[in-house]
Formats: structure tokens, C-alpha cells, sequence
């Protein structure tokens, strides 16, 4: 199934369904945000953020057979922006990723 296609949006929230609802009831997390399968969770406690972490991990590993990929996992100051599906997301404005950026010309430029 191709990436980005209607279905594999579907599929994801069918399937990550259970893991919202232990994000949201379990955890108790109230600034969560999630689109397919890329999620940002946001609380100004950088020591509970990183607590977080081993639960999740275990949840997806034993309920839903997934695992979190070691290198997306980010912890940050708000102040820094939150790079969320191409774009990053500041306190007060949101601006394209300089990759999407450039990658948005790139393909402009071949297409003339």
C-alpha cells in the first residue's frame, strides 16, 4: 500500500485506535496530537516527558507489536519548535521545514 494513500490513513487510526486511548486514559496525557502513525506529545516537564518513554515503548512493543524508531524520538524545549509532518511549529508561527522547502523546489524546478 502506497505511503501517504487514504487507506494507509485509515488503517493507521484503526489499528493505533488502542494506543490513543493509553496515551489519553492510561497516561493521562492531556497536549497529545497524532497523525498516522507520527505523534508529538507536549508538557513543559522535560524529566516526565523522558519518563514517558519506557511506557510507550513497552505498550506498542506487547499490545501492538511496534516499536518506537530511536532516532525520531525528540525531546525539546517549545521555544525550539516541534517538526511535525513537514513543517515546524513555533510559539507563535508555523513555518515549512527548510528540507521541505527545498525539496518543494527541487520538484518545481524539474517539472519545467
Amino acid at each position: 500500500m502506497p505511503i501517504g494513500n487514504l487507506t494507509s490513513q485509515i488503517f493507521a487510526n484503526i489499528f493505533l485506535d488502542k494506543f490513543d486511548w493509553f496515551i489519553k486514559k492510561q497516561l493521562r496525557i492531556k497536549y497529545y496530537f497524532r497523525y498516522a502513525d507520527d505523534f508529538v506529545i507536549i508538557n513543559p516537564n522535560l524529566e516526565y516527558l523522558e519518563h514517558l518513554i519506557k511506557p510507550i515503548e513497552y505498550f506498542l512493543k506487547t499490545i501492538l507489536d511496534l516499536k518506537l524508531h530511536p532516532q525520531k524520538i525528540e525531546i525539546r524545549k517549545f521555544k525550539q519548535g516541534i517538526d511535525f509532518l513537514g513543517y515546524v511549529i513555533l510559539p507563535y508561527y508555523i513555518t515549512l521545514r527548510t528540507k521541505t522547502k527545498k525539496r518543494i523546489f527541487r520538484k518545481i524546478k524539474l517539472n519545467k
